[in-house]
């Protein structure tokens, strides 16, 4: 068996990246494939602005001649900016259960991420807080969420292998809106009842700039307290 690492690059060259998915996932009988199109474009710096003042190195991994594996390494200036240090993350792994393509992917990641003088390594964060973070340990019988990672039973197993250790426990809810809960219907009508002054508006493109930059606020604001902050 012959393992290697190819270093791949982002936009039009991140085809093999993209299609390590459908080979790790191919007897998942939950996985929904997401759309191509829609992953070109997070590892396009045309469409990802995080490609712009970031840096980032996309690997694949083959065994064989057969790619089953990616991983990205990269930088956030951002966060460094925020939290007063210098980190590395890893993110998009992904891999079959194979414990010598699992180390390839991380030791490639860990060995670029030591090029740039971090501090540590944290991930899987693809490619900042804001959007898929962590690695799926429950829920594997329900489908793929938005911006929520899915992943495979193993992959707990193979970082814990290769010295990682839990940073954060990260919940996702589900909320039956057909059948609502009661107490979730009461606490909506006491929340109404006590807030005055709210209006509902159209979002239109007139004031596009506008309101995007309110949203943006909002959020900031939400979230500036939450773990590993960073600003829009």
């Amino acid at each position: 068996m012959t393992v290697r690492i190819r270093p791949v690059g982002q936009g039009r060259q991140a085809r093999p990246f993209i299609d390590a998915l459908w080979r790790v996932y191919a007897d998942d009988p939950v996985w929904t494939p997401p759309l191509r199109v829609q992953l070109s474009g997070q590892l396009d710096p045309k469409h990802n602005p995080f490609l712009r003042y970031g840096k980032a190195q996309l690997f694949v991994v083959e065994r064989d001649g057969e790619v089953v594996g990616r991983i990205s390494a990269h930088t956030n200036p951002a966060h460094d900016a925020q939290h007063g240090e210098r980190a590395g993350f890893f993110g998009f792994f992904e891999c079959i259960d194979d414990a010598a393509c699992a180390r390839a992917l991380l030791e490639s990641a860990e060995d670029w991420l030591a090029g740039e003088r971090v501090d540590w390594v944290r991930g899987p964060i693809s490619f900042t807080v804001n959007q898929e973070i962590g690695t799926l340990v429950e829920g594997f019988d329900t489908p793929p969420m938005v911006a929520m990672p899915h992943g495979r039973p193993y992959y707990d197993r193979l970082l814990h292998d290769n010295g990682y250790a839990k940073a954060k426990d990260l919940l996702a809810w589900q909320y039956p809106v057909r059948n609502p809960d009661p107490r979730m219907e009461r606490v909506h009508d006491r929340v109404l009842g006590e807030i005055d002054g709210i209006a509902v508006r159209e979002f239109t493109k007139k004031h596009l700039r506008r309101d995007v930059g309110i949203g943006i606020d909002i959020f900031n604001d939400a979230w500036r307290d939450n773990w590993g902050f960073i600003p829009v």
